[in-house]
């Protein structure tokens, strides 16, 4: 029999409880296909939306499965096409009728053994804030080819068409979109400070871009600064709110920089190339095969002095999520230099071509560290396997250029390791589930 030891310490009977509403619930819409049941909760994140539907989409295929995509009522703002998108092919099922703070809470828990389980012919996928949806894409990850699995409408193609014409995007020029995260779209989390990124620093990078025969189009919301630039064939898209625009041009672009936002989901989605600029290595951010980093460099506040990715690893910030717990440490994160920047787009366009420039050294490190995390026998799925640890992903040789000894020492034993930074429960949806309690 299958173990339900969860993080939140969820009860059988709950779980048990919410397994017999959601089968009455589908009852009579089921069709044959195999049929998925995932509870989601974070409906106030559209990366969690996009990323979730991309894996469900990815492991439970249409032609083979039937998912039931259960949600409490969605906020006025999150209503619309930006939900729908990602979602379609699932059927959506609102839970307007089941206590909300159970429902939040198996929706936020991770089950230790696995985050799927068969009830009768009803497979359920529990998992809290993606986790349980990014360890069953994990799973397939070492075999399954870097792939798309959405794409938009021919109308919904020729409509986004119309929303780039009145700024002028050049159409015979291949473009990247760039998102380069900042804080002002939600200022009450503050606590993701450390993963935001200066626009200003990206100048250089977007007129080499430009120079060499490239657009650049700029996404996320008006709260950002300027990009500064007076070219021609640089964009802002920032502005226009129309919920198509984003994915019409995540979907046709030539490659996406991102920084580990919620946009890179839609290029996950899309299957687009992608290079990650000003990240951090984390391990609920599971790369596809193909991509490349830049990661932006941990150094201690008072000296200076610069973490190599051993010392990265081995004081467990793969597992980063909130600012406290660098301010904690007595550590800050230091965005990329423009020449990195500049650099690592210029390699990365080159490449699209080619093939992107394997690291071998980046690639043992992964596998030394995944092999000791599953000879830990650590409960929790990204403690068991090193997420990075995806073949082709590997580090810009620009950035690797500029400091070789980074990758200098293997990974240390799991036993000589600290405690994370923070408690595993909030990692784990402690935060959701702290929310469902609240008065």
């Amino acid at each position: 029999m299958p173990s339900f030891e969860n993080t939140l310490g969820r009860s059988y009977a709950e779980i048990g409880l919410f397994a017999s509403y959601a089968r009455r619930k589908i009852q009579g819409c089921r069709d044959g296909r195999r049929t998925v049941v995932y509870p989601f909760g974070a409906v106030d994140m559209y990366g969690h939306v996009w990323f979730d539907a991309h894996a469900l989409h990815a492991v439970y295929p249409k032609d083979d499965c039937q998912v039931f995509f259960f949600r409490p009522p969605l906020p006025p703002k999150f209503r619309g096409t930006l939900f729908d998108l990602p979602c379609r092919g699932f059927e959506i099922v609102e839970v307007d009728d089941f206590p909300l703070d159970i429902f939040f809470r198996l929706s936020a828990t991770v089950f230790y053994e696995r985050p799927d389980f068969a009830f009768g012919d009803i497979t359920f996928v529990f998992g809290g804030a993606s986790n349980g949806a990014r360890h069953l894409y994990r799973r397939d990850a070492q075999t399954r080819p870097y792939r798309a699995t959405m794409t938009l409408t021919d109308g919904e193609k020729e409509e986004g068409g119309r929303l780039v014409e009145p700024f002028g995007l050049d159409r015979s020029r291949p473009f990247a979109v760039l998102h380069a995260r900042e804080t002002g779209y939600n200022p009450a989390h503050w606590h993701n400070a450390f993963r935001d990124c200066d626009i200003a620093t990206y100048r250089p990078a977007i007129a080499a871009l430009v120079e060499s025969g490239y657009s650049v189009v700029r996404i996320g919301d008006p709260s950002m600064k300027p990009i500064g630039l007076d070219l021609a064939h640089v964009h802002d898209a920032v502005t226009d709110r129309h919920p198509l625009l984003h994915p019409w041009l995540v979907q046709h672009c030539a490659f996406f920089i991102h920084c580990f936002s919620d946009p890179l989901e839609l290029a996950r989605a899309y299957g687009r190339p992608a290079l990650g600029i000003n990240c951090h290595p984390g391990d609920t951010y599971p790369p596809e095969m193909g991509q490349v980093y830049v990661f932006k460099k941990f150094e201690e506040t008072s000296s200076g002095r610069r973490l190599d990715f051993a010392e990265i690893v081995a004081r467990r910030f793969t597992q980063l999520w909130h600012q406290t717990q660098l301010d904690n440490q007595g550590l800050r994160l230091v965005d990329n230099t423009p020449e990195e920047i500049t650099e690592a787009c210029l390699e990365f366009a080159q490449t699209l071509q080619s093939g992107p420039v394997r690291q071998p050294r980046f690639e043992e490190f992964c596998r030394t560290e995944s092999a000791l995390r599953r000879a830990s026998g650590a409960r929790l799925p990204w403690e068991r396997d090193f997420f990075m640890d995806v073949p082709w992903t590997s580090m810009a040789p620009a950035f690797m250029r500029r400091q070789p000894d980074f990758l200098d020492r293997d990974p240390p034993p799991i036993e000589t390791r600290p405690p994370p930074p923070e408690p595993m429960s909030m990692v784990a949806g402690g935060k959701i589930a702290a929310a469902a309690n609240s008065p």
